[in-house]
């Protein structure tokens, strides 16, 4: 006909936009591109498995962006089994660990049992990495792991990287990591440092 109608509807309010051909093309890209950042905001229902320092600070910086911490997994939960925990994440989207290193395959396959995504933030697991990397494939499951999610250290390998290459054409030098870190840290070396000896050990 001479045009399309648009109703679009949010709560209470309703908007009932008439549409000319001439306006049709770019009104419909506006309206795609609109969905695409509703979908980028949808807000999610997150688990948090432990809550330590890095807990809380989650909490924090996932509710000042609306997204919902609607399980907290703590201390009180340290003698539960992975199938107590994973009656606790039903209805949850994701979940993010940062407990303990004894804990995470126990989180894991909580999270498996649940069928939702885990992102581990722990560290000091890396002698269980692979029984968890094959415990993950074989439940054809989603699981996000990192030794550090600083996008500052993330930038450090690479460097180190790219360093280590050229250091190791000249005999003279050898390699060693020395690391600091606050009192509460309770893995020695951290998740950071040995994988910065692994980036290292390539060249």
């Amino acid at each position: 006909g001479n045009g399309s109608r648009i109703v679009c509807e949010s709560g209470e309010e309703i908007i009932n936009y008439e549409v000319t051909p001439d306006k049709h093309e770019a009104i419909s890209k506006s309206f795609r591109v609109c969905l695409v950042l509703l979908r980028r905001l949808k807000i999610m229902k997150i688990a948090l498995i432990g809550f330590g320092a890095m807990g809380k600070l989650i909490k924090t910086l996932a509710e000042n962006k609306n997204h919902e911490i609607t399980v907290v997994i703590d201390e009180s939960d340290a003698d539960s089994s992975s199938e107590e925990l994973a009656e606790k994440l039903k209805g949850i989207e994701t979940a993010i660990d940062f407990s303990v290193a004894e804990a995470v395959e126990r989180n894991v396959r909580a999270c498996l049992l649940a069928e939702i995504p885990l992102v581990q933030g722990t560290t000091g697991w890396n002698a269980q990495k692979d029984a968890i990397e094959n415990l993950v494939e074989a439940s054809n499951g989603a699981f996000v792991f990192g030794a550090n999610f600083s996008v500052g250290v993330n930038l450090f390998y690479r460097i180190a990287d790219f360093a280590s290459e050229l250091f190791a054409k000249f005999d003279d030098y050898e390699t060693f990591i020395e690391e600091r870190h606050h009192s509460r840290k309770k893995d020695a070396p951290s998740g950071t440092a040995l994988k910065l000896k692994d980036i290292v050990a390539r060249h």
